[in-house]
């Protein structure tokens, strides 16, 4: 099954360099979904985004776990989109440390919200995920719990995307993305600020394990997200080189806006 994967915000943290926080659109021929749900959102009010989106009439968020630069862009939802319901997939325990109706409704309320869930100016719902394997539509979507505070959720739609963000490398990851098409995994950390920041390193992840991983678990392409909001794009570029040159495979350098094509 293709699937057109459109890349609207990389960065973690917060925005910079032009660069918004992590969501990405993916398109099938039936279903839009968008993972995470940080300042990217915002770029589907952009025309050539906006245009892509049109045909459908559900928008399937898929949310990774709930720190802010990952869940910030839920309120624009309101505004950008305005074709049919907002259906947010948020996961719970055992993939994370919270309630998915309970943090979402605290959330999406005064006063960090003018109106509360029940009253959302745009039809929306949520749907508790708790077991690692879902259908929507004719999508198979599987789910792993991952190392971060307060738990992150890696998420696989069927044999064409992986999205891998906020973690360390695991081994489970390699056994997890196998064979897909696009994995696309956090490279927050240079190898030499991981060396240098313990604590980082505990948390997110870097170039020469990403490589490896990438390499060994057979991917067509990496795709590096989730990146430093004080990294340069020139620095980005390097930093996508230095994978490439490493894992020997084809590795996507992410812009935001543009549509890859995954086969």
């Amino acid at each position: 099954m293709a699937i057109r994967v459109i890349p609207l915000g990389i960065n973690g943290f917060f925005p910079s360099f032009g660069r918004h926080t992590m969501s990405v659109l993916a398109l099938t021929g039936d279903e839009a979904f968008l993972l995470d749900a940080g300042t990217g959102v915002a770029r589907l009010q952009e025309p050539h985004v906006a245009d892509l989106v049109r045909p459908y009439r559900c928008l399937n968020v898929i949310l990774s776990h709930y720190h802010l630069d990952h869940i910030v862009g839920l309120p624009y939802l309101s505004g950008v989109w305005k074709q049919g319901t907002v259906r947010i997939y948020a996961p719970g325990r055992p993939f994370v440390e919270a309630d998915p109706v309970q943090t979402l409704s605290r959330f999406l309320a005064p006063p960090h919200f003018p109106v509360s869930l029940e009253d959302f100016p745009i039809p929306i719902e949520i749907v508790s995920v708790q077991d690692p394997l879902l259908k929507i539509g004719a999508s198979s979507v599987r789910f792993r719990s991952q190392n971060h505070p307060g738990g992150s959720t890696g998420i696989r739609l069927d044999n064409a995307v992986a999205y891998v963000t906020d973690t360390t490398v695991e081994e489970a990851t390699q056994t997890f993305v196998k064979g897909v098409r696009l994995l696309m995994h956090e490279v927050y950390l240079t190898d030499s600020e991981a060396k240098a920041d313990e604590v980082e390193r505990s948390r997110h992840s870097y170039p020469s394990p990403v490589a490896i991983l990438a390499r060994d678990a057979g991917v067509a392409s990496l795709m590096p997200i989730h990146h430093n909001p004080r990294r340069p794009d020139d620095e980005i570029r390097k930093l996508v080189q230095d994978i490439k040159d490493l894992a020997g495979m084809d590795v996507w350098l992410p812009e935001e806006g543009r549509v890859y094509e995954v086969d």
